[in-house]
């Protein structure tokens, strides 16, 4: 590989022998070689070559401190980076044999200490550590074969960076920017009703997003033998940065250690990872479980933990796409990720304590979903948010992204939990959409053993969603709680009739809601009542009222019972305070969570939703 410009290599204080030099074949020519590489580079190779038949060799090399810095010229075109210091050294044995498929192999340690290097579009710190050390290392070709006892890197630094137009500075480094951004830019598919303008904001300035690999190309041969029996981490920080967002996002992930043990090409084994760090140095993160990067059909099985991190940090994320800075909280999740025949399955277990929301902010890409009545819907009594996200794909599929998906199924959440909150609500006590209403008998405004069943579990379930209030509103159904008022009005002078005669025995008054008629009683309080009515009655032909049957009593008084609009009205709003009581009685609710709304006089045909095989006489609920 040519360097792309002049790369001044000054070796210094060289030295060289060679000894037994000789034309026979097999015979081997010792050699020696000393030089010096900038101001304290060593290079001292010692060994034997040999002429014919082939050309072979085996070299021992001892190498300090050789620095790399003239050595950019070789790949300053390939990788946009400024190396500004950086050293390699080594001790092994180098073998080669050059025939007709050269074979070189190395045997022994290496290191790249010092490093440091500098983003040149940029010119920020992108990557940089103080030892890179190879330990145990044996490398071949021809086949390739690599064994290496151990890999250590020690106090490193890295810097990732979400650029403004959303590029990832890592792309541009790689000399990637227009084709990553292309790749980067993940589309999310948000619910279409809802999220129109999204679309055409995203379109515009596209959201960076992690996408999987979408080669759908199998492996034809096995993998050649890699094994990295250690790999361990110490004293590492990566910095990231998001100047896509606005305001800009910046966090830190420090005190990086772990190790990962059993690294292999071998399809029947699996890695152990061990890996741990903080962010913002204070929440601690964790990662553990197995992995198989190099067996060419990738596997993995992690479970990592995050505990703690202040969410006000992330402000320029919900007030750009929720349209609120939060104010106050701690995120901590538990995520697990399974990957394996290029599937996932992912669990994403989320926890959001004490989640606040400050004043709403104007934002062109906010989603239009009421994030509070989302919020309040999923936090507990508590204040906790304690959701799962699961996710699964291909990674063959072209449009597999795991950010997206994830996204996805966050916005999908939320649509769910606003628009059908009694689902959720039915998930903590059970009952689901069927609490969003309770049905009366027409004409009736009080509570059977279904309604009460449902206040309980709606009392319940608001305890536990403090932040969430209630509008009860009630419904009639003139084509039958017309009629039923009549019968109710009928019931109540026939209770009013033989109260009055149980007050004159007794001379106690009772309550008018806890009298009882037997049916023995009836025909003779249905008389009572119709002899009192002052409505045309059949009369004989001496001009005495007829003695009628007890159904023609009851047709008479109905047909002259007057139900105005005011009592249907009336009916309404009994229906509604009744059911607002009982929920504040039974869970002990604070009124000022509960609302009556002004009664629907009329039924709503074609009406969609949960309440719409439900009678029309009913109380319906909505969540504020």
């Amino acid at each position: 590989m040519p360097p792309s410009g002049t790369a001044d290599i000054g070796f210094e204080k060289i030295s060289a022998a060679v000894g037994n030099l000789s034309s026979h074949p097999n015979s081997a020519a010792k050699v020696s070689l000393a030089a010096q590489l900038g101001r304290n580079g060593k290079l001292g190779v010692d060994g034997s070559v040999v002429t014919k038949p082939r050309i072979s060799a085996k070299l021992q090399i001892k190498a300090s401190e050789l620095p790399i810095l003239p050595l950019q010229p070789y790949f300053a075109d390939k990788i946009q980076i400024h190396i500004g210091s950086g050293s390699v050294s080594a001790s092994g044995v180098l073998s080669a044999l050059l025939a007709e498929q050269t074979k070189i192999s190395y045997q022994g340690e290496a290191s790249i200490n010092q490093f440091a290097s500098v983003d040149k579009v940029q010119s920020n710190d992108f990557l940089k550590w103080e030892r890179l050390h190879f330990n145990g290392v044996r490398v071949e070709t021809a086949p390739l074969n690599v064994d290496i006892q151990e890999i250590s890197l020690s106090n490193f630094y890295s810097r990732l960076i979400i650029n403004p137009d959303g590029s990832i500075n890592v792309q541009s480094v790689l000399g990637k920017g227009e084709a990553g951004r292309e790749a980067t830019a993940g589309k999310v598919d948000l619910p279409a009703s809802k999220e129109k303008d999204q679309e055409t904001n995203r379109s515009a300035s596209p959201k960076p997003t992690l996408t999987a690999s979408t080669s759908t190309s199998k492996p034809e041969k096995a993998p050649a033998p890699v094994k990295i029996a250690l790999v361990s981490l110490q004293g590492g920080q990566v910095r990231f940065s998001d100047r896509f967002i606005k305001p800009n996002y910046s966090a830190n992930l420090t005190q990086i250690g772990g190790r990962i043990t059993g690294l292999t090409s071998n399809l029947a084994a699996a890695a152990d990872v061990e890996i741990r760090g903080t962010v913002d140095g204070a929440a601690p993160v964790s990662i553990q479980g197995k992995i198989n990067p190099l067996s060419g059909n990738l596997f993995l099985d992690l479970n990592a933990s995050a505990k703690g991190v202040d969410l006000p940090a992330a402000t320029p994320y919900s007030a750009t796409y929720a349209g609120y800075p939060i104010t106050k909280g701690k995120l901590s999740m538990d995520v697990h990720y399974f990957i394996e025949n290029r599937k996932l399955r992912a669990e994403n277990r989320v926890m959001l304590d004490q989640l606040t929301f400050g004043d709403k902010v104007e934002s062109p890409k906010a989603t239009k979903l009421p994030v509070l009545l989302a919020v309040a819907l999923l936090k507990d009594r508590h204040g906790v948010i304690d959701v799962n996200l699961p996710i699964s794909g291909s990674l063959d599929d072209p449009k597999f992204s795991v950010g997206g998906i994830i996204m996805k199924v966050i916005l999908n959440l939320i649509s769910k939990a606003v628009t059908a909150p009694f689902a959720l609500l039915g998930n903590l006590v059970g009952g689901g959409e069927e609490l969003s209403y309770i049905e009366f008998e027409p004409g009736r405004a009080d509570l059977d053993k279904i309604a009460r069943d449902k206040i309980s579990s709606l009392s319940k379930a608001l305890a536990e969603r403090p932040g969430l209030k209630l509008d009860v509103a009630g419904r009639i159904d003139p084509s039958v709680d017309r009629e039923g008022l009549r019968h109710r009005m009928l019931e109540r002078k026939m209770k009013a009739a033989k109260l009055k005669k149980l007050e004159e025995k007794t001379g106690s008054p009772s309550r008018l809601e806890e009298t009882r008629i037997d049916p023995k009683e009836y025909p003779i309080l249905l008389k009572q009542v119709y002899g009192q009515e002052k409505f045309p009655k059949p009369r004989n032909v001496i001009g005495m009222a007829k003695d009628l049957p007890v159904e023609e009593m009851e047709r008479l008084l109905l047909i002259h019972a007057t139900v105005t609009d005011d009592d249907l009205r009336q009916l309404g709003l009994r229906r509604a305070r009744v059911v607002a009581d009982a929920i504040v009685k039974n869970g002990n609710i604070l009124s000022e969570r509960v609302f009556v709304l002004e009664p629907k006089l009329k039924s709503e045909p074609g009406e969609k939703g949960p309440a719409e095989k439900a009678k029309a006489s009913r109380v319906d609920f909505s969540l504020k």
